[in-house]
């Protein structure tokens, strides 16, 4: 009896940090990180503020919690890339992180470092580092059967993270409204690096 009342409390206390979660991510999407507060969060999941300050530490808890999802969104877009490894591979990545940043580009500037004062926790700053080192994985196997430039993995994806992010920086500020355009100029510019990275 006394251990099935602590797996309902549990399950209980997991559902509403499940309620507050997607209630945060929905008015990050909505507004961005500044229209995120304890209060509207609360409201929004139909819970009291102490139930944010319980489950997450309150905002800077909270925010750590939509930067781990945004990279889990990532690297669960990552993991639907099937083929070989090679050139297109990486390409078809990078795709991908383009898909994830325009569908969820609130959380892409979140996990990006666009929220002034916020600063990941260890944890997530691990799982981040992580879900890149799959594209630098994709690099340095396209790298060994000659499909793509250079010989360091790391240089090479750090330039084409680099190039990928400064371009959708621009797509998402509204540079660029075409996405037939801007999906060529990017997608070109990681093959030019993958095609022309020094030795």
């Amino acid at each position: 009896m006394y251990n099935g009342a602590i797996m309902v409390e549990a399950q209980a206390q997991d559902e509403e940090r499940a309620r507050l979660l997607a209630a945060a991510s929905q008015l990050l999407r909505a507004g961005g990180a500044q229209a995120l507060s304890v209060r509207k969060v609360a409201k929004a999941a139909g819970c009291s503020t102490m139930g944010v300050y319980s489950r997450f530490g309150g905002k800077p808890g909270l925010l750590d919690a939509l930067y781990a999802e945004g990279f889990m969104q990532l690297a669960a877009a990552q993991g639907q890339v099937q083929g070989p490894p090679g050139r297109d591979h990486v390409l078809a990545l990078c795709g991908v992180y383009r898909a994830v940043a325009r569908t969820h580009p609130a959380h892409y500037a979140l996990m990006m470092g666009g929220v002034p004062g916020f600063v990941p926790s260890a944890e997530r700053t691990q799982l981040a580092a992580r879900t890149f080192a799959v594209l630098r994985r994709a690099i340095h196997r396209a790298q060994r059967i000659k499909q793509v430039a250079g010989q360091d993995p790391v240089d090479l994806a750090e330039a084409v993270l680099a190039s990928c992010h400064g371009l959708l920086t621009f797509e998402l500020s509204g540079r660029c409204q075409d996405p037939a355009v801007a999906s060529r100029r990017y997608l070109a510019t990681v093959g030019a690096l993958l095609d022309g990275w020094p030795a």
